[in-house]
């Protein structure tokens, strides 16, 4: 299973599957947000969509297999998190699909980084 270390010794756990077009899944859960909550969803766009794109889900920092230094939320951390997954990947820009707080973390990386956005 795929880990990144970030800057601050966070380690970022995410996960690729399937092949096409790169595909970003932003989890629901709160700041809990990680690849498993999807299955608590009527739709899991992973399994849905990965004969057709390369998904790549990731557990936020705190989450599922991810861990990091105990330092308050911040989306900018997570946006820091969620490029350097597609950095890591060599992905130059990925179509984005978030659910709940997945939604706001899209939107956070659309306004700030829209090239990243396909």
């Amino acid at each position: 299973m795929p880990h990144l270390i970030r800057p601050d010794g966070a380690e970022i756990h995410y996960e690729v599957t399937g092949s096409g077009a790169p595909l970003l899944l932003l989890s629901p859960g709160g700041v809990s947000s990680q690849i498993d909550a999807w299955a608590t969803y009527p739709f899991d766009p992973a399994q849905a969509f990965s004969d057709h794109f390369t998904v790549i889900t990731m557990d936020q920092r705190h989450a599922g297999e991810s861990r990091a230094p105990l330092d308050p939320f911040s989306y900018e951390q997570a946006l820091g998190d969620q490029l350097a997954v597609l950095n890591e990947l060599d992905i130059p820009r990925a179509h984005v699909i978030g659910a709940r707080i997945g939604s706001t973390y899209a939107l956070k990386l659309l306004d700030e980084a829209p090239a990243r956005v396909g």
